[in-house]
């Protein structure tokens, strides 16, 4: 590799380290500017958009006002979603301390609560990102594929555990990476899970920007898809199995 080539990488590198710090902000400003109650799930899936459509389009498109576009939306469309999944978590949270305090069965509300917090909810933005389906569609299939795939789910729950521990260690990196590099690299792991279930389906694969592809190939081409990328209703046929 010759130097070009090397600067060339490092630069690229460094392009995609600011833009997920960016990101990261942009998912906190969202959040907040949803009242957390209503913000966290479409600042959740806004910042998921934007990481499959920098797997679909690569540098096609600029990152912000993408993401901004795509907040909009989601906070029509989700804040009901995102005033019920908090309710949820607040309600789980609350029988975990009791459970505690009483010494009961605490660790049912704790594993309840990892599952919709770190799984459910990433597969809902993930799913949202990839296809057209209706909202009861989305959360039925975002809380059936994380147990569905489990060594996918086992995947998703290492990445967000590696985060948490350099937070912890590093509490400097939290405005920077707590959100958006987990939310990168788990979309791109339920990305490469859904190309494998619809290969396996006989189906078109969900499109990929060939300057992403590991192997340097080019992408599938032939399928139908809606003029944001997502692909039709496939998730309610093959999700929920």
């Amino acid at each position: 590799m010759n130097k070009q080539a090397v600067a060339q990488k490092v630069y690229e590198i460094t392009l995609l380290i600011s833009r997920l710090a960016l990101m990261n902000l942009m998912w906190i400003a969202f959040t907040i500017l949803g009242g957390v109650v209503y913000g966290i799930v479409p600042a959740t899936v806004a910042i998921v958009g934007v990481f499959r459509s920098y797997e679909r389009e690569g540098d096609a498109f600029r990152w912000s006002a993408r993401a901004w576009q795509l907040y909009k939306a989601a906070l029509r469309r989700f804040w009901l979603v995102s005033f019920l999944f908090v309710a949820v978590c607040v309600s789980l949270t609350l029988s975990l301390w009791v459970l505690k305090y009483q010494n009961g069965p605490w660790i049912v509300p704790l594993v309840a609560l990892v599952y919709v917090v770190a799984l459910a909810l990433p597969y809902l933005a993930a799913n949202e990102a990839n296809f057209e389906l209706t909202i009861p569609q989305l959360v039925k299939n975002s809380l059936l594929l994380p147990a569905m795939w489990t060594l996918t789910s086992v995947k998703i729950l290492a990445v967000e555990a590696i985060t948490v521990v350099l937070c912890v260690l590093l509490p400097g990196l939290i405005p920077v990476m707590c959100a958006s590099v987990p939310l990168f690299v788990v979309s791109a792991i339920i990305t490469a899970r859904w190309n494998k279930q619809l290969r396996l389906l006989g189906k078109d694969e969900l499109p990929i920007a060939d300057e992403q592809r590991a192997d340097g190939g080019a992408g599938s081409h032939d399928a139908t898809w809606s003029g944001d990328g997502r692909a039709s209703m496939v998730a309610a046929a093959t999700g929920a199995r």
